[in-house]
């Protein structure tokens, strides 16, 4: 399987997924059976971490979902007040970003 490396702004995993997928493929292989009862039972021990991953990832992914409808939302709202001629059509993308924060130094982007 090939693997990519994540960009720097992206999550990192908090698993290791090259053991586990060992793990995985060690409880695959053939066994006596003491030996195989071992070998799924390490591979068991793997799951809580990996649920304990993918819900921290989820709460992740809703929360940047959650943060580019706010955005989004903000944006034709500039469009909207354009339109109508209004004086500052950029005072919603600027509440926006106001109500967010300002963004780490290591999450900004290049200008």
């Amino acid at each position: 399987m090939n693997e990519t490396r994540a960009p720097a702004s992206w999550p990192r995993l908090q698993v290791n997924l090259s053991v586990i997928r060992s793990h995985y493929a060690y409880a695959n292989r053939r066994h006596t059976p003491s030996a195989r009862r071992y070998a799924l039972f390490v591979a068991i021990r793997d799951i809580p971490a990996l649920i304990a991953e993918i819900e921290r990832l989820w709460n992740l992914a809703c929360a940047a979902s959650q943060r580019y409808s706010d955005l989004r939302a903000a944006a034709l709202a500039c469009i909207a007040a354009s339109d109508a001629d209004e004086s500052d059509p950029l005072f919603y993308l600027r509440d926006e970003l106001r109500a967010n924060g300002p963004r780490q130094p290591s999450q900004r982007g290049r200008r």
